[in-house]
């Protein structure tokens, strides 16, 4: 299961996420197999981790956004909670 623990990330004025490069910012960020967060973990990366959004979609039974990657590899990682504005990625 993904973080939440991201320390100074809270998005008090939530723009809208769209494709494009994100550095991830929690402590821990999933890369999974599929759009829902529960998917299958395939990879966790660490702060400071590039990532190259190419969709971005909101899942709000999960309270979250969600965007599709293809580097650094192919797979699904958390953008935001919408819940508490914490962020697992801030855009470059």
């Amino acid at each position: 299961m993904e973080s939440a623990s991201y320390p100074h990330d809270l998005d008090t004025n939530r723009k809208a996420d769209e494709p494009g490069w994100y550095i991830t910012t929690a402590d821990c960020t999933a890369i999974t197999d599929g759009f829902d967060h529960t998917s299958t973990i395939e990879r966790d990366l660490d702060p400071g981790t590039r990532v190259h959004v190419v969709e971005v979609r909101e899942c709000e039974e999960a309270k979250r956004v969600r965007g599709r990657i293809d580097e650094p590899q192919l797979g699904w990682v958390s953008l935001l909670n919408t819940a508490d504005g914490g962020r697992w990625a801030i855009r470059e």
